[in-house]
């Protein structure tokens, strides 16, 4: 088994028990291993704000557009409003690595401009993450 495979199956187990440490360490060490899509997915399996807006992010900066796959995942919904955001802005095609994404200003400005405009998603997503991290909830 390999780390990203390993480190999945923690964090899954650590979600079950309820060890935030474990479920904490494990989401930061697989956070450098997941693509877009994987962050989006698991982002919502697992209650993390911050993995989904990162995988919004990289879906509406990259060069290749959504994929019919990754729009049946994403959902209708979703995948209309990322599209918007890469239409409307001058993020399509810009990598983070490309100059014209290194400007602080587009990095902002992207970032609020996705948190505009799925507010309610993230802030489900921050309240079940809060309630999970009290060991109230139960997402599994």
């Amino acid at each position: 088994m390999n780390d990203k495979a390993e480190y999945l199956s923690t964090l899954k187990v650590a979600t079950i028990l309820g060890s935030q440490i474990l479920r904490k360490d494990a989401m930061m060490r697989l956070r450098r291993q997941l693509d877009e899509m994987e962050l989006v997915v698991l982002g919502r399996k697992y209650t993390s704000p911050t993995w989904v807006r990162e995988g919004y992010k990289k879906l509406v900066s990259r060069t290749e557009t959504i994929t019919d796959e990754e729009a049946y995942l994403l959902g209708l919904l979703t995948t209309v409003r990322l599209l918007r955001l890469r239409e409307g802005g001058h993020f399509k095609g810009s990598t983070s690595e490309s100059p014209d994404f290194a400007s602080p200003l587009l990095v902002a400005e992207l970032e609020a401009k996705i948190d505009a405009v799925f507010k309610v998603e993230f802030s489900e997503l921050q309240l079940e993450a809060s309630l999970i991290e009290s060991g109230f909830f139960d997402v599994l």
